[in-house]
């Protein structure tokens, strides 16, 4: 037994000595290599970029079969370079002042327009764009062609500017690490070749990390997991103290989760977003479409919001193929059997919709010499009225309502989204598995091209005998909305003497 002891000790303090060795290695070597707490993250080396690589900035806008007449104002380009056709096509369109590419990739063919009009559009006709959306079949038509509408023109060099405008926000720490996301050991530290790096792999968002020669490649999902994270994660970079903070870009890659599209033929009943004229309506629509990834609809076929990518203006109102339809007047709303109604201050709003009539602009400011005379207090008084006969019939009329107050969704659009959402009882696949990402690219482009900035009156334009009416009706409003069961935030409405716009 003495003799079995003896020849096995060695053994033992062999392994002993071989595991503590191999445990020292295990440490030391987690400790120099970044991310290695986690085995998801896929680590690779920087392949050489091509530095004559475009840089286009669009969005995309759907699959559509162009209309194909002897007046349309488009035009098919001759592309020297069908490498990457969509590039090309946008650079070439971008350099001809055309502000919408159309890419068919079966045919390597790229047309250009000044206006979405003359790619879609043809009210001569009756030619809509939801029927050009139908004959591109989901993209699967011979002759459907990708449209985008060009933010910015191409360029293949970085700047320090165009990097400015890529970045979103900093990291207070590194990012936990998922299955998605790409660590790129970097020849370079540069910021411009960790964005670019990140676009050649089809991803979101780049994160550099300059000192440990390093580029985290991820998507939207992956780093913030719920809308609700990205204000939480995502902090101002210059903070005094704060100089270790991590920078986090957006890259031009388009999240393909955000896009929007129509409903198809029936697929939902109309609903009603009404609203009094200058409550953000517009706006909220934009946030809607962002979100949902459906198209909203109107009553008012504006040229001006269907040049800003608002396509469902085209689409006729009660068809059922947008997600919500914009409505301003009062006797529609019998139409309808779901009604969204928006409600704003009412001295902002009037101040608002006086701005849009003054300026022919959704986003023109109203100048106070506008706001001082006849014409500006008869259209005042009118409003009262209307406002409380709209919540009235808005009440009367639907079997389903849902309220959404202009402040509420100033303070926190991601909650009122997700209202709305609920409210809708959007339950299709598609919308739950790429619900969040949504929520993230509206949050990221959250302003939408209209909303009309504010600013401060030095003037209150409304008399003292008008303000008390009106108080009286937001009085009123607020006993309807508490006799209905709705929270009401109405009073604080009351003798309002904040006038921006």
């Amino acid at each position: 037994m003495t003799r079995n002891i003896k020849h096995t000790t060695p053994f033992l303090v062999f392994l002993v000595l071989s595991s503590i060795i191999l445990f020292q290695y295990f440490v030391r070597t987690s400790i120099k290599r970044p991310f290695s707490k986690t085995s998801q993250l896929v680590d690779q080396t920087e392949p050489s970029l091509d530095n004559t690589i475009m840089r286009c900035r669009a969005k995309y806008l759907g699959c559509f079969v162009p209309i194909r007449q002897p007046d349309s104002t488009y035009r098919q380009l001759d592309l020297d370079n069908t490498k990457d056709i969509k590039t090309s096509c946008l650079d070439e369109c971008s350099k001809r002042h055309g502000l919408y590419a159309g890419v068919n990739t079966r045919y390597q063919t790229c047309i250009c327009g000044d206006k979405i009009e003359g790619l879609l559009w043809c009210r001569k006709n009756s030619i809509l764009v939801e029927y050009r959306w139908d004959l591109a079949f989901k993209c699967k038509s011979f002759e459907s062609y990708k449209i985008y509408k060009i933010l910015s023109g191409c360029q293949k060099d970085f700047n320090e500017l165009s990097v400015n405008d890529d970045l979103i926000g900093c990291l207070e720490t590194l990012p936990e690490t998922k299955e998605a996301m790409i660590s790129r050991t970097a020849r370079s530290n540069t910021v411009g070749e960790c964005i670019l790096n990140c676009e050649n792999l089809g991803l979101t968002i780049a994160i550099p990390l300059q000192t440990k020669k390093t580029c985290i490649c991820s998507d939207f999902i992956s780093l913030f997991t719920k809308a609700e994270n990205m204000k939480m994660i995502l902090k101002q970079c210059a903070s005094e103290g704060k100089e270790d903070r991590i920078p986090v870009y957006r890259t031009i890659v388009e999240d393909p989760a955000c896009s929007t599209r129509f409903y198809d033929i029936s697929e939902a009943d109309p609903v009603a977003l009404w609203s009094l004229p200058g409550s953000g309506n517009t706006w909220i629509r934009h946030l809607i479409e962002v979100s949902t990834g459906v198209y909203t609809g109107s009553q008012y076929s504006d040229n001006k919001l269907i040049e800003g990518g608002y396509l469902g203006e085209t689409s006729s109102p009660l068809s059922g193929r947008s997600i919500a339809v914009k409505e301003h007047s009062i006797s529609t709303l019998e139409k309808y059997k779901t009604i969204i109604y928006l409600i704003r201050n009412p001295y902002k709003a009037i101040i608002a919709e006086w701005a849009r009539r003054s300026t022919s602009s959704h986003t023109g400011l109203v100048s106070e010499t506008d706001l001082n005379n006849t014409e500006f207090l008869t259209y005042a008084e009118s409003v009262p009225n209307k406002w409380l006969s709209g919540v009235k019939k808005f009440l009367d009329s639907a079997k389903r309502n849902h309220i959404v107050f202009y402040e509420n969704l100033q303070q926190d659009q991601v909650m009122e989204m997700r209202r709305i959402a609920d409210f809708l009882d959007l339950k299709s696949p598609d919308h739950k598995k790429h619900f969040e990402s949504r929520l993230i690219c509206m949050q990221l482009d959250a302003i939408g091209n209209f909303k009309r900035p504010s600013r401060n009156l030095s003037i209150d334009p409304f008399p003292k005998t008008m303000k008390q009416r009106f108080d009286d009706g937001i009085l009123e409003m607020d006993r309807i909305l508490h006799n209905h069961k709705f929270t009401s935030i109405v009073k604080s409405y009351l003798s309002s003497t904040s006038n921006s716009t």
